[in-house]
């Protein structure tokens, strides 16, 4: 073992020891983001994403999507949020339907934050009364329209053989598709708690506070406002935190949808199959949100013109479920199919 390694694996040993560390001694702090976190899937995304997971398996288990079917995924994935589109092309990639490589770029751009996150969530809260989020939509979706034809026009430089699929809808189908968007939803949930603890420890330790205080000195901006720029570029939900009514943030805005976020992409990570390298979807994300926040400042003029802007101050909130008893439901239903669906499985009844 060379002397980096040794070097690297101490440098780790020591992190980790660290935060075992932090852990023990900041049990409220972790409490209560775990909790913000456990609350967040609970309301919000068990009751929103659930359905679009187990719809899109379905859509692609029963060959609904038939040939050419990247731009039919490219479409559903703009509108129905960033972890759907990533999963989709992971079930093409397993059905053989696509190569390593063609599956690595198409989870790239077929990577959309959705309507109701950026209407629901983002515009309203941040810009009500103002097409902001028409401008937020229209800069990431374009960004991705456009890396998604140079990927297509690339491609027809190389024989493709794309094998043909027949349609088909049954039970078992059905009952996989719902057992593999739970399994989806529940790794999602899991990775959101556990970033909950990681911020907590950044926070807790300074970390966060550190490096907003050096680019609000360079930038000479606020430093609240970075600071809550900086917590949106690790969790994208974080962005209701910044200033409302201030439109010289919606470039920045824009490029945070697009990038999504180092949650998000842990999320990406976590419905994508294993031999997937995330690394070429990190390097086009960076450049998507740069181009976004290029799209939204060339198209800010003409689509904010005649604008009046508001400037009250309601309090919004994402579409959640009202009550987590639906929630509980269906994680009980789930784990009640998936338990019969093995036992039939090994029974050889299936």
């Amino acid at each position: 073992m060379n002397m980096k390694k040794i070097l690297k694996n101490i440098f780790l040993f020591l992190i980790c020891i660290y935060c075992t560390l932090f852990i023990i001694f900041n049990t409220h702090c972790i409490g209560e983001y775990v909790s913000k976190a456990l609350e967040r899937c609970i309301y919000v995304i068990i009751p929103s994403l659930f359905a679009m997971m187990t719809f899109s398996g379905i859509l692609i288990k029963s060959g609904i999507m038939g040939q050419g079917s990247i731009v039919r995924i490219f479409v559903l994935s703009m509108f129905a949020g960033y972890p759907v589109g990533a999963g989709m092309i992971s079930e093409e990639f397993e059905r053989k339907n696509i190569t390593k490589k063609q599956a690595e770029l198409y989870i790239s751009v077929c990577f959309g934050a959705g309507t109701s996150f950026i209407f629901g969530c983002v515009s309203d809260i941040l810009f009500k009364g103002s097409s902001a989020g028409i401008i937020i939509f229209v800069s990431t979706v374009s960004v991705n329209l456009l890396v998604l034809a140079v990927i297509l026009i690339a491609e027809k430089k190389e024989k493709r053989t794309v094998s043909k699929q027949n349609i088909y809808f049954n039970s078992e189908m059905l009952v996989n598709s719902v057992i593999s968007g739970g399994r989806n939803i529940f790794k999602i949930c899991i990775m959101i708690m556990f970033f909950s603890v990681f911020t907590c420890i950044l926070s807790g330790s300074g970390i966060t506070e550190f490096i907003s205080e050096i680019i609000s000195h360079i930038s000479g901006t606020d430093f609240r406002t970075v600071k809550n720029m900086t917590e949106s570029l690790l969790e994208v939900t974080n962005l209701g935190t910044l200033e409302r009514n201030n439109y010289t943030l919606l470039p920045f805005v824009c490029s945070a949808v697009s990038f999504g976020g180092v949650c998000v992409i842990l999320q990406i990570k976590t419905v994508i199959n294993k031999s997937l390298s995330i690394a070429p979807f990190i390097l086009i994300r960076i450049a998507c949100a740069v181009l976004s926040g290029m799209v939204c400042r060339i198209i800010m003029p003409f689509m904010l013109k005649g604008q009046t802007i508001s400037v009250s101050d309601i309090d919004y909130r994402i579409y959640s479920s009202p009550t987590p008893i639906p929630s509980f439901m269906l994680i009980i239903m789930i784990l009640i199919l998936l338990w019969n669906f093995r036992g039939r499985r090994s029974s050889g009844t299936v």
